[in-house]
């Protein structure tokens, strides 16, 4: 039974909030994992730890329809750019369902089996980049499913393109790597100090690249053990140009939102589990938005509309969504 819960207006640190939230019906006993926004900012994606994945009105968060369900956790999910399609990263591969018939188009999957741990479309949404645990790092064809470039690396920890779609970045155990897209070949790569990289991107306009650094391994479970710290780099160079540090804690992603104006953490301390909005120019935390237990620590559990104005995320079973204010 559908549980919705009330649209109400509430008031952060500098941040308007509206607040949209809805339960996942209680498809099954898991929390809620990953999140994406379609292109035109209509719908949005969730997929849980169960493997549930539903396609929900972004306006009033009614579910639309529901996919067929994965074996495994929903780690990541993005649509096409032109929006018909949505690829669903579980059970070791990506899965593309075309969004009007619910019907799954193409498997994606590493032919030694090893495990996708990421995966970006191009711009176009002709190709769509992958990179396994193993160190396979595939460009493949988004129609055909055919692998057009294979790369080795030590690990691909997370992967994506530059808005041009020239560039591929990914992570690597200690650096994070740039390839040229067009033909595979590697074009730099950057360290600090021996850190883990734990993701990385770039700025929506390109001229950024965004990374998150761990100086410890996340085998244990106090994060307040555990010092992570955010970097950021002039893409036309990969020069260093801010350091961002939060204090003890574990940062599980940081991303641009889409207009540039601020930079979303997701952070956990010692019994605080938060997403935190920052000036991308001096780091100051401008927002915070404090999360229940319930949450999944995964690194895809936010999602950024296009336009910039809203962020979802998971609170336990509910999807919430609030307004990001200027």
């Amino acid at each position: 039974m559908k549980k919705w819960l009330l649209i109400f207006i509430h008031f952060y640190i500098g941040l308007t909030v509206v607040i949209a939230a809805g339960s996942v019906d209680k498809l099954d006993t898991n929390i809620l994992t990953a999140f994406a926004y379609s292109p035109d900012d209509s719908f949005i994606a969730a997929g849980t730890a169960g493997g549930t994945i539903k396609l929900l009105d972004a306006g009033d968060l009614n579910e639309i329809k529901r996919f067929t369900p994965q074996t495994d956790i929903v780690w990541q999910m993005e649509f096409n750019p032109a929006g018909t399609c949505l690829a669903v990263l579980s059970n070791r591969m990506v899965t593309i369902f075309e969004i009007e018939t619910g019907n799954i188009v193409l498997s994606l999957s590493e032919p030694n089996d090893s495990n996708i741990g990421s995966f970006a479309y191009r711009y176009d949404g002709n190709r769509i980049v992958t990179g396994s645990y193993s160190g396979e790092l595939t460009i493949w064809d988004s129609i055909s499913g055919n692998a057009t470039i294979a790369i080795k690396e030590k690990q691909a920890l997370t992967v994506s393109y530059s808005p041009d779609g020239n560039h591929i970045i990914g992570a690597s155990e200690h650096d994070f790597y740039i390839y040229n897209a067009n033909n595979g070949e590697k074009i730099t790569s950057k360290s600090e100090n021996n850190a883990w990289v734990k993701t990385v991107s770039y700025s929506p306009d390109g001229k950024k690249v965004i990374a998150v650094f761990s100086m410890k391994d996340h085998t244990g479970i106090n994060h307040d053990y555990i010092t992570d710290f955010i970097n950021i780099y002039d893409s036309t160079n990969y020069e260093l140009v801010n350091t961002i540090r939060l204090g003890k804690g574990t940062i599980k992603n940081a991303v641009f939102s889409p207009h540039l104006k601020f930079i979303i953490v997701s952070h956990v301390g010692y019994n605080s589990l938060k997403i935190l909005v920052l000036n991308p120019e001096n780091g100051n935390v401008l927002s915070v938005i404090i999360h229940s237990l319930g949450l999944s620590l995964q690194k895809n559990t936010f999602a950024l509309s296009n336009n910039g104005d809203y962020i979802a995320y998971c609170f336990g079973y509910d999807v919430r969504v609030r307004r990001l204010n200027e």
